[in-house]
């Protein structure tokens, strides 16, 4: 099962969501004041690529899947529609990385580099499956399932190249289709036209994790890489940064 930090992980997160949810943002609802915040409580310059535009939406809460028990969720800063429509992109409201952990207990398990969000796309993908235990709230049992059928994890080289970070994980839900939007219009769009979810995730260690969500048509599912790659360059972590 997903041990007491990767619980706890969770609660953060939805503590975040629902601070967040109170009008408590740090920037504007425009894309210049979100790249602002960024760039400069982060350290992290975010480009968005022109084959994408703005819909308009921001602060959005989006579930993995709508029960009420199931908390695993995200909650986006700003979307974007892709210019042939098979791709929309959900952007974070902030970070809920937290690396309170010292080097020596950080999970190590897909390689000799650390991944700190790997029980965020475990609780995803579980939550997905509907795979738990019978807890209250329910907890997600990761021994029935195969993690990498559904997740990849990369580090180094291509990392570096793509957005000068450290590692990157990219896992595509098996049930998106019961994904929700709380937003109407967000959520009827979703539900008519995009039944595909991928989550990238991409890590600088020592900083944050920043989370990605695309949403896929069936047509844009297949060539989900493609639009993957067009972040390419488009998120660079400063590798001078320091924060304040």
């Amino acid at each position: 099962m997903i041990n007491l930090r990767n619980y706890m992980t969770l609660i953060l997160l939805m503590i975040g969501i629902n601070v967040f949810s109170q009008n408590n943002f740090p920037y504007k609802q425009n894309p210049s004041s979100y790249k602002k915040y960024f760039k400069d409580k982060y350290g992290i310059t975010i480009s968005f690529p022109d084959r994408f535009k703005d819909l308009g939406k921001y602060r959005v809460n989006w579930k993995v899947r709508k029960d009420p028990e199931k908390h695993t969720g995200f909650l986006c800063g700003i979307l974007f529609l892709s210019k042939d429509k098979n791709c929309m992109i959900a952007f974070p409201a902030d970070f809920f990385g937290f690396f309170d952990l010292p080097i020596e207990n950080r999970n190590t398990e897909h390689n000799e580099f650390f991944f700190d969000r790997t029980g965020q796309i475990i609780a995803e993908i579980g939550t997905s499956l509907g795979v738990y235990e019978e807890f209250k709230p329910p907890i997600i049992n990761i021994k029935h399932f195969d993690l990498y059928q559904y997740a990849s994890f990369i580090f180094g080289k291509l990392a570096k190249e793509k957005y000068n970070a450290d590692s990157y994980s990219v896992s595509s839900l098996p049930d998106a289709h019961k994904t929700y939007f709380v937003d109407e219009s967000l959520e009827k769009l979703r539900e008519e036209k995009y039944p595909y979810c991928t989550s990238l995730f991409i890590q600088k260690d020592e900083r944050a994790v920043l989370d990605i969500k695309l949403f896929f048509t069936k047509k844009g599912f297949k060539k989900k890489e493609k639009y993957i790659n067009m972040l390419d360059k488009h998120i660079w972590f400063d590798e001078k940064f320091k924060p304040n």
